[in-house]
């Protein structure tokens, strides 16, 4: 597997600079009282039965995102927090957030996006999926890496590590796909609209899904934001429609990871659509205020309309 500088977006909230603010013991209080929560797997998840650290919440500042974010650390029982519209359309989207699989920015890219779906009449599923801290070992190496030269052996490095991570979550996602596909008259959705969309690792778990999962667990559109393709696989012709939104300072997932994904989509021909803009860094969420990425949701909305899923009726 070859990764470029694609594999920084794995580290973002891993490695970089954070202030914690606060902490509170229960994952899903931010979704708020009267949210339905879903557990994806049927007792213990596969393959992290000896996880043992306890879930928990900080509220922390991260620079790059230029405001505190809810950060959910050490999941090992993954959920969906369901969102419904007023005015549903049959539409569905299953939420990434990001966070390097080590935690999930779960305001900043969930269930703040959760929100703005429901506006346009998506019934929106935020994806608790299983992320650790990382271990002192681990830790050790993934700075030992950063001090070392900028070549693509070292990213692979970086990738090789955090894969059992990645794959984990891939896992999550597939399974979440089965879950609302199957449940679909359940939560008033159609089970060949539903979608898949994630920020930063979670985008790349997003782009993975879409391209290595068979068609019960194939999102039907898909939108990986300041993600790239961490798979080895490229896209065929039963690939989903994509959506692209990155910055072009963006220091931890580059633009022309993005281009490439836009290229290899065109080249399947399947529809695909990129927007590149021209400031914003990494980890905008909704759009980091006074940068390009501020309106980057218009231009999805306008996507989402494209192809008949979102309603007219907005509050």
């Amino acid at each position: 597997m070859k990764f470029s500088t694609c594999a920084w977006a794995a580290l973002c909230l891993v490695c970089c600079p954070l202030i914690a603010l606060g902490s509170a013991a229960a994952a899903d209080s931010s979704a708020g009282a009267s949210q339905e929560i879903v557990k994806i797997w049927p007792g213990k998840p596969p393959g992290t039965e000896a996880w043992t650290k306890v879930e928990s919440v900080e509220q922390t500042m991260v620079p790059d995102a230029g405001r505190a974010v809810q950060l959910v650390k050490n999941v090992s029982e993954p959920t969906l927090t369901v969102f419904r519209p007023d005015h549903p359309t049959g539409a569905a989207m299953i939420v990434l957030p990001g966070g390097g699989w080590g935690a999930l920015a779960w305001d900043l890219e969930g269930t703040e996006i959760a929100q703005w779906l429901t506006e346009r009449g998506i019934t929106a599923f935020v994806l608790k999926y299983r992320v650790q801290d990382g271990d002192a070992a681990l830790m050790s190496k993934i700075v030992e890496l950063m001090g070392k030269p900028a070549t693509p052996g070292r990213f692979d490095e970086f990738m090789k590590l955090l894969e059992p991570r990645r794959r984990i979550a891939i896992d999550d996602a597939m399974q979440a796909m089965r879950v609302v596909r199957s449940g679909a008259q359940r939560y008033g959705v159609a089970a060949d609209r539903i979608g898949m969309m994630g920020f930063s690792a979670g985008a790349m778990t997003t782009v993975s899904v879409a391209l290595e999962s068979d068609a019960a667990t194939r999102p039907n559109f898909a939108a990986p934001i300041y993600g790239a393709n961490a798979s080895d696989k490229a896209p065929t012709k039963d690939a989903p429609p994509l959506f692209m939104a990155v910055a072009a300072d963006d220091k931890l997932t580059s633009a022309s990871e993005n281009v490439k994904m836009f290229e290899a989509w065109q080249s399947a021909g399947v529809p695909a659509e990129l927007h590149v803009y021209e400031n914003g860094g990494h980890g905008f969420g909704r759009g980091k205020p006074n940068t390009a990425t501020a309106r980057w949701t218009e231009a999805f909305d306008a996507w989402l309309t494209l192809h008949g899923l979102t309603s007219s009726k907005r509050p």
